[in-house]
């Protein structure tokens, strides 16, 4: 591509300074998105036009204050 050409830089060392990933690191919890949503009458979340049902032993005692996290993981579908 013309961009890469014009943009690329040679490195200034061969040495690789990248870390490895600790172990019991998921990285799957690091590049995900986490938004909060509001509980719907009928125990639903709705996020990105998507509905996911709470389970009864998940559900909050006070539906009027209701908020659960939603998390979207890469290439994974919702999961609340």
């Amino acid at each position: 591509m013309v961009t890469n050409k014009r943009f690329a830089v040679t490195a200034k060392s061969r040495v690789d300074f990248h870390r490895p990933v600790p172990k019991g690191l998921d990285l799957r919890t690091v590049f995900c998105i986490e938004e909060e949503r509001h509980v719907n009458n009928d125990w639903t979340v709705r996020c990105h036009n998507r509905y996911s049902q709470i389970l009864y032993g998940e559900r909050p005692t006070c539906l009027c204050v209701a908020r659960r996290q939603v998390a979207q993981y890469p290439a994974t579908p919702l999961v609340s």
